[in-house]
């Protein structure tokens, strides 16, 4: 048995051995400078260990593999340093000057294992050898910190583990190539005051579709909000469609990433993917574009959160914004599978570029901070939940898209404010819950700006002979005037003998006959305070809006006014004269007109 296993064990001995050190090579010994002799050098003796190596006599040459093992950080300290093979367990810190030369001169293949890191400085991205001797795995990382201005290739795919990026600017597709980044880990991008750097998805005149990938986070980090660490398109091409597709994480501590950097004649298509969650640091910008002539179409779609710690409402400094004028669309897709969240204010007031916050999202966002929508609220797919917090629909934008699946939900004391017009409807998309869809239309005599959210809790019970929708609608209009008000709650109960709206004033209701279809209740009010919806077996007003502020329950008719009111029935025998209010609970059944110097209100017992 031992005799069959043997052709076996030498195989896979022999099969390690293509990843493992051989006999002769050099090991790094320690931490330390690469240097002229065999200091910081061991020399393999037994094959795959390092543990009965000798010390090495001289520095590696060309014909010499070379393993930087891990824990240790080897530094090529100066031009001239050889070798055949580089395996680099470790880290190794090199500099290349030219297309051609690096401190490290690799005359055959460089491996960058697991774990690794390769610190770049110099004005070159040349790595010792060329790019397609260079085999990365997913987790090693690459830093490239010197002046240089491109990547170690110009054309294909750059593919790596982790990318550091904290060199010159770099364009990665132009008029005359194209290099698309496909980054296994992070992407990493440093800046400071001294290196006005970035990253450029596409240059000018690039007219191609090309798509940047990262696996891992996005991550970048600068001296100041006014820099650019990365831009999606530049000097918008002619037409360009670019992506950057991260899977993981955008957090931009500081900088700014731009859609659109610069202008162009022709309008390109600009996309941020976001698989993971969009942090926005508290000096830090996601805009739009950074030229009055920038029209372009551009799109942030998000899969995760939203957090956005810049607190700047600035048209220049805000988290996310359009920093000049110009054309153009940009959209912000919140497209998750589960539940998202928004913290912290949305974009800012944008000019001629038209802005949109799109909620397709099936799972729902819930917003975390009170916060003004500039532009248009898309409801594609999913509710938005408003909490405790309020959301207001900035003067000129809009809410589209709604309907009984896709609205507002304003389950804790948040409110929903728009401005509506004089002698407009407008729709106030809102829900209870996210089972509940109960809207609001109302169509004011005077243009105000007002704020409703509807609950289901109702301020008391109903009174007797009346029956009530558990639906509690709060409307405040900052100017209040006569509004024709149409509540929908999603259940109504079914009508007894007359239907009603009414508002709870003072400690108790005041109904109001309503006109209802299926379950739409519509009355008209001049004053505001919690609205109900229900139905009464009692008779009820039948011409409310001739008398104003006179209302009749049933029972009482309210003169919260003092009007000086007379009561006659249908031969016009003056029944009772009162300026306060009048109880009509012992008067026989029939038909009453009130009668002011105001108006006449028509009712029935």
């Amino acid at each position: 048995m031992l005799r069959k296993l043997i052709p076996v064990l030498v195989f896979l001995l022999s099969v390690s051995g293509i990843f493992a050190q051989a006999v002769g090579d050099f090991g790094s010994k320690a931490t330390g400078n690469w240097g002229t002799d065999g200091t910081n050098w061991i020399v393999c003796v037994t094959p795959g260990q390092w543990s009965d190596a000798t010390q090495a006599l001289v520095a590696p040459a060309a014909t010499d593999n070379v393993w930087i093992q891990a824990g240790h950080t080897v530094t090529a300290e100066a031009t001239g340093k050889l070798c055949k093979n580089l395996t680099v367990q470790g880290t190794v810190i090199t500099n290349a000057t030219s297309s051609s030369a690096n401190s490290i001169a690799i005359s055959g293949a460089l491996t960058l294992a697991a774990g690794s890191d390769w610190q770049q400085g110099g004005s070159n991205a040349y790595m010792g050898c060329a790019w397609a001797s260079v085999t990365v795995d997913n987790t090693s990382t690459i830093e490239f910190s010197g002046t240089m201005t491109g990547l170690p290739i110009s054309t294909g795919t750059f593919t790596c583990g982790n990318l550091i990026w904290s060199a010159g600017s770099v364009g990665l597709a132009g008029s005359s190539s194209a290099l698309a980044l496909d980054i296994k880990g992070n992407l990493t991008i440093n800046k400071d005051a001294t290196t006005a750097g970035k990253i450029r998805g596409a240059t000018t005149n690039f007219a191609g579709t090309i798509t940047h990938t990262i696996y891992g986070d996005l991550i970048m980090n600068n001296s100041a909000a006014t820099n650019i660490c990365l831009t999606v398109v530049n000097s918008a091409p002619s037409p360009a469609n670019v992506t950057v597709d991260v899977k993981g994480n955008v957090i931009l501590n500081s900088g700014k990433i731009s859609m659109l950097e610069s202008s162009g004649s022709v309008a390109p298509n600009a996309a941020l993917n976001v698989g993971g969650n969009l942090t926005i640091g508290s000096a830090a910008i996601v805009q739009f574009g950074s030229n009055a002539a920038n029209a372009g179409t551009t799109s942030i779609n998000i899969k995760g959160n939203v957090i956005n710690n810049n607190v700047s409402t600035s048209g220049t400094a805000a988290g996310i914004v359009k920093n000049s004028g110009g054309g153009g669309t940009f959209t912000i897709n919140l497209i998750g599978t589960s539940a998202q969240s928004w913290t912290g204010l949305f974009p800012v007031a944008f000019t001629s570029t038209a802005s949109a916050l799109n909620i397709n999202n099936t799972a729902g966002v819930s917003l975390n901070t009170s916060t003004t929508l500039n532009g248009v609220l898309s409801l594609t797919a999913g509710k938005l939940s408003l909490g405790a917090n309020n959301l207001t629909i900035a003067a000129g934008s809009s809410i589209t898209g709604a309907s009984a699946t896709n609205y507002i939900v304003t389950d804790g004391v948040g409110t929903l404010t728009q401005s509506v017009a004089a002698t407009t409807a407008l729709n106030f998309p809102i829900g209870s819950s996210a089972s509940s869809y109960d809207p609001v239309l109302l169509t004011p005599t005077t243009a105000s700006a007002v704020a409703v959210n509807v609950g289901t809790t109702l301020p008391a019970l109903a009174p007797a002979n009346y029956t009530y929708n558990a639906k509690v609608w709060n409307i405040t209009p900052v100017t209040p005037s006569s509004t024709i008000v149409t509540l929908t709650p999603s259940a109504a109960v079914a009508t007894s003998v007359s239907d009603v709206i009414a508002q709870y004033i003072s400690g108790s209701y005041v109904n109001t006959t309503a006109t209802k279809s299926g379950n739409v209740y519509t009355g008209t009010f001049s004053a505001f305070s919690p609205f109900v919806t229900g139905t009464t077996d009692l008779g009820t007003s039948i011409a409310q809006t001739v008398l104003a502020n006179v209302s009749f329950d049933g029972r009482i008719i309210r003169n919260p006014t003092n009007l000086d009111l007379q009561v006659f029935d249908t031969t016009g025998r003056l029944m009772v004269r009162s300026n306060k209010n009048i109880n009509m609970g012992n008067n026989a059944k029939g038909i009453y007109i009130i009668s002011s110097t105001s108006g006449t209100l028509k009712i029935v017992l």
